[in-house]
């Protein structure tokens, strides 16, 4: 047993280095949007969670059999493929697709069916590393941009205090200020959904549930944005437009992420308790 147990490690230890220099491209590309762009800075903490989803499992998946199932090269085959397309044609998204494909191939090669299915979500969750394709990127801001300025613009209206929208710059007394990509809310939408992923994962069971509670993270990223923007544009009414800069900016980016994990949990809360037993 301990053989087969070495021979296991050393074969995946291979096929996954083989994997690394040949996604070497993709993946320094991937770190580098990590590193420079604090949208997708929660990257970093994708791989550590998904291996920790898996060693969670470690006692389940000893109990499960293990043999290579037929259909694991040819998927392997496809996911070679695409990622020659999406390479050759400069097309990020494909190889990140291919990327993950691969990793279902070798799976089901090493471990088989029945261990591939357990580490599924682990697997699928590694998703969440890859930067949004850039047109897609700007077909979502845009519109939460205009609907976060939109709904801040008449949350402080109800207070008396003349404002005026157009697109998505807002104009109060002596101050204008603009929703910018930041405020959007799709930043917090990612995180929201990759949180809400999770939390559903370790403590839903009903697949049902789980997708409830991941619808959950949009309307949630539009209200802790909305709240967001509209304390900020008091503020800057208030104490000029200085305060919703620099450090106060993070600070206050922080907090109201914080707000907005509340949410998701009292949401994650609020579906336990509806019929427990398919929880």
């Amino acid at each position: 047993m301990n053989t087969s147990n070495t021979r296991l490690i050393i074969s995946l230890s291979a096929i996954l280095l083989s994997l690394g220099v040949a996604y070497y491209p993709v993946l320094r590309n991937v770190i580098l949007a990590w590193h420079q762009n604090e949208e997708y800075s929660h990257g970093f903490l994708i791989a550590p969670i998904a291996a920790y989803l898996i060693w969670s499992k470690r006692n389940r998946l000893k109990s499960l059999f293990c043999k290579p199932s037929n259909i694991a090269l040819p998927i392997m085959v496809f996911g070679i493929f695409t990622y020659v397309i999406g390479f050759y044609a400069e097309i990020r998204t494909v190889t990140f697709i291919s990327l993950l494909i691969n990793l279902f191939g070798i799976s089901l090669f090493i471990f088989g069916t029945q261990i591939t299915r357990e580490i599924a979500f682990p697997l699928f969750f590694l998703a969440f590393m890859f930067p949004v394709p850039s047109r897609l990127y700007a077909e979502l801001t845009v519109p939460l941009q205009l609907l976060v300025t939109r709904l801040s613009a008449g949350i402080v209206g109800l207070g008396g205090i003349p404002i005026h929208t157009e697109g998505n710059i807002i104009t109060l007394p002596d101050v204008t200020l603009q929703v910018v990509n930041a405020c959007s809310g799709l930043r917090s939408l990612i995180s929201l959904m990759a949180l809400s992923l999770i939390f559903g994962y370790l403590s839903v069971r009903s697949n049902t549930k789980r997708i409830l509670l991941a619808l959950s993270a949009l309307p949630i990223a539009i209200i802790v944005n909305t709240l967001r923007v509209s304390l900020a544009a008091v503020l800057s009414m208030s104490y000029g437009p200085r305060v919703t800069e620099g450090s106060f900016h993070t600070i206050f980016g922080l907090s109201v992420f914080i707000v907005a994990l509340l949410l998701l949990t009292m949401v994650q809360k609020l579906l336990l308790r509806l019929s427990p037993e398919e929880s």
